[in-house]
């Protein structure tokens, strides 16, 4: 019975934990990492994630298997879909500014159980994506020696004959080349960021002479195509297909997310940092692919090396070794930060308790979590040396969609719930903030009445209310008419009386004057106004602020302007909140929400062709889905309630982040197989153990957080501070 209970009180625990929220607080701003990062360096570091082993690989299949000329179409509905799920990470990064991207966003919207899903699968993610690198990078060297190096290494070791998913022999060259970029990522932020940036200017350089070249050299009948198939060769279809795989070159802003423990300002610069590394990532690809096509035919492209062997075709040899060595500056670039994004969320995960708190750890000297960048390198170093190239990168493209599908809901569900209440931040003491508070209580929150027009009763007086040992007005009473006094006197009067409080003069006597003033000008036609005031002076004040009466006669006409002025929104809340009432109504739309966005994009992908053929059934059934799709969002968008927290909101709430739901999905099905979705649940049911293990065993249940010592630099990470991003405080050197 006893063993029953102890098994009954663990479980109660792991349900409790699973459902377990992140509360961001003041405790949270502080940090051990170095905030010395800028906009500009932040737009390099995403641009450096970015611009990497993707369009120098998967510009060839997409140009000469998917899409032909219209490869352009394909980058720029990519950049879309990409710039959709980045205003999704923009708006989170403001909301939370630490580190971790989609893994923090999951803990404070979904739990702890999801956000550990949600980092396993980081993890697992940025570990693979750094094998493609380092398997790529070792292949491009070699090829400058005639792949000898390969060769002697099977020679020696011979070939692995375990099937997929290891290669057919070890790649020594890229485990070498991993722990080199490990002892770099290891020396300290700046370091690597002087690195990357210049690593990333040499990568965008190499795509830009692509462009240069194309226009000079190149013959814009390629690109027209007029005798292959025009612009579209492969269709619409084509196109889209082309599109999944132009998303993995786009993929590499969260790194920019990543990176908001180690930004002066994260609340402007992440966002900043985000759309024009985007913008700069979409006109450089565009531009390479424009400038490919113009050199050489589609279908004549090499799949091996497709911008060598454009170059190769118009007999230019020196371009030739431009655009060869040119992607191992990307590679390398995207290796370190490959490495540097993982360690991250490692870091974070253990901060919360939820991963080893060895990886806790940062070096004083550096501000680099170490065992975590050592980690991590000892992982990517092993899973180049072992995997096939084709089955990480498909892994990869999986669990990149699957981060965006569910981000994107995540953001309708915070939005919602915050609804226009503050964010769960404690509030600072400092002096200055607390004056603004007040002054801003006093002109705006205190409520101002005057005269009503209609009785001269003394028996129906409005009620009063008591809130912080002040007697005010209560604004709850529909039948009163209110006629404020101007804001301006009430805000001179405001600054007179916290004068005056400082000096030792009578808290009170500033206010009375002006209650005086008021209600002589109410006795000559004007009006008359009451504020707070103390309840030795009630008597005085209330006999003063004059008779506030109940009016029968106005009752109508005072809700009728209410109702006039209600927004559409509120209007539409109003009517649906007898039927969706509380919380679990946005719990259940928000997941018949997903549901249509998944079934949507089933719908398109497997029942394309009938779709074009205009079948019946398929039409029906999809547009059955679209004009669900469209109310639950319509819904959705009458709960939205933005609240008066600064710094980046997405538009159109909640119509883009159901566009970046949407599209992911697409995407993520056109992509993917069902060997590749099987082992994408493997990976997660294989997560989801070791959390229950973890939970069941009390592993680190406890929370480790650094206490801060003031409150001004949280205020300066959320709201920034200036108008220019790059005018950051500087934190606390460690």
């Amino acid at each position: 019975m006893k063993e029953h209970s102890i098994w009954r009180s663990r479980l109660h625990h792991l349900g409790q934990r699973m459902i377990q929220q992140k509360v961001v607080g003041e405790n949270d701003m502080k940090t051990e990492l170095r905030r010395c990062l800028t906009t500009p360096q932040l737009t390099l570091l995403g641009v450096g994630n970015t611009i990497g082993v993707g369009i120098y690989v998967m510009l060839g299949v997409m140009a000469k298997e998917n899409a032909g000329p219209s490869v352009i179409l394909c980058f720029a509905a990519a950049i879309f879909v990409t710039l959709m799920n980045a205003l999704v990470y923009a708006e989170f990064s403001t909301y939370i500014p630490q580190t971790g991207a989609a893994y923090i966003y999951f803990y404070k919207v979904f739990g702890e159980f999801a956000a550990f899903l949600c980092g396993w699968l980081i993890l697992i993610t940025f570990t693979f994506a750094s094998s493609v690198g380092a398997r790529a990078w070792s292949g491009m060297l070699d090829s400058f020696f005639n792949n000898t190096i390969q060769d002697q290494t099977t020679k020696f070791f011979g070939k692995i004959q375990f099937g997929m998913p290891f290669a057919e022999s070890l790649d020594v060259l890229a485990f070498a080349f991993q722990i080199a970029v490990v002892i770099i990522v290891s020396c300290n932020v700046m370091c690597s960021s002087i690195i990357n940036t210049i690593l990333g200017v040499l990568t965008s350089s190499v795509l830009i002479f692509v462009f240069i070249v194309g226009i000079i050299y190149g013959n814009p009948e390629n690109f027209r195509n007029t005798e292959h198939g025009g612009f579209f060769p492969f269709g619409i279809v084509g196109v889209i297909k082309g599109t999944s795989l132009a998303l993995y070159a786009t993929s590499g802003f969260d790194i920019i997310c990543l990176s908001a423990e180690e930004a002066k300002n994260p609340a402007k610069a992440i966002p900043r940092a985000i759309i024009l590394e985007l913008l700069i990532v979409g006109a450089v690809y565009i531009g390479a692919a424009v400038g490919m096509l113009f050199l050489i035919p589609y279908w004549l492209i090499d799949l091996r090396s497709p911008l060598p062997s454009a170059f190769e075709y118009v007999h230019l040899p020196w371009g030739k070794f431009i655009v060869t060595i040119g992607p191992m500056f990307g590679v390398t670039n995207l290796q370190m930060l490959g490495i540097y994004s993982v360690s991250r969320v490692m870091y974070r995960m253990s901060k919360d308790g939820l991963f080893l708190q060895c990886f806790l750890k940062v070096n004083k000297k550096t501000g680099v979590p170490l065992n975590s960048v050592v980690c991590v390198g000892v992982l990517t170093s092993v899973t180049a040396l072992l995997f096939d190239l084709s089955y990480i990168v498909k892994i990869t493209v999986l669990l990149m969609m699957m981060n965006s599908v569910m981000v994107g809901t995540a953001l309708i569900k915070l939005i919602i719930t915050e609804g226009n209440r503050t964010d769960n931040f404690s509030e600072p003491n400092s002096g200055s903030y607390q004056r603004d508070k007040t002054e801003q209580d006093f002109i705006e929150n205190e409520i101002v009445v005057g005269e009503c027009r209609t009785s001269d009763s003394a028996e129906n007086l409005a009620v009063v209310t008591e809130e912080n040992g002040h007697v005010v007005f209560s604004e709850s009473a529909p039948t009163l008419e209110f006629r404020a006094v101007d804001n301006n006197s009430l805000e001179n009067t405001f600054n007179n009386h916290i004068q005056n409080k400082g000096a030792g003069v009578s808290e009170n006597s500033d206010l009375t004057n002006e209650l005086e003033r008021s209600s002589d000008e109410s006795r000559k036609g004007g009006t008359t106004a009451t504020t707070a005031y103390d309840e030795t002076e009630d008597d005085l004040l209330f006999q003063k602020s004059a008779s506030v009466h109940r009016c029968p006669a106005y009752q109508e006409r005072s809700l009728a302007l209410q109702d006039s002025n209600m927004g559409v929104k509120q209007r539409i809340a109003a009517c649906l909140s007898p039927f969706f009432p509380g919380i679990l109504s946005v719990n259940v739309m928000l997941t018949l929400h997903w549901l249509a966005c998944v079934a949507l994009a089933l719908q398109i992908n497997f029942g394309y062709k009938d779709i074009i053929q205009l079948k019946l059934v398929s039409i029906l059934s999809l547009s059955i889905l679209l004009v669900l799709l469209v109310l639950i969002s319509f819904f959705l968008w009458s709960q939205c309630h933005r609240s008066n927290r600064q710094g980046f909101q997405t538009p159109l709430m909640p119509f883009i982040p159901t566009m970046s739901v949407l599209s992911s999905a697409i995407l993520m099905f056109s992509a993917g197989d069902m060997s590749g979705f099987i082992e994408v649940i493997i990976l997660v049911v294989l997560g989801a153990i070791f959390y229950v293990i973890m939970v069941l065993c009390k592993f680190n249940s406890e929370r480790s957080f650094s206490l801060p010592e003031g409150c001004d630099e949280r205020n300066s990470l959320l709201a920034g501070s200036g108008d220019d991003a790059d005018d950051e405080i500087e934190s606390d050197e460690i």
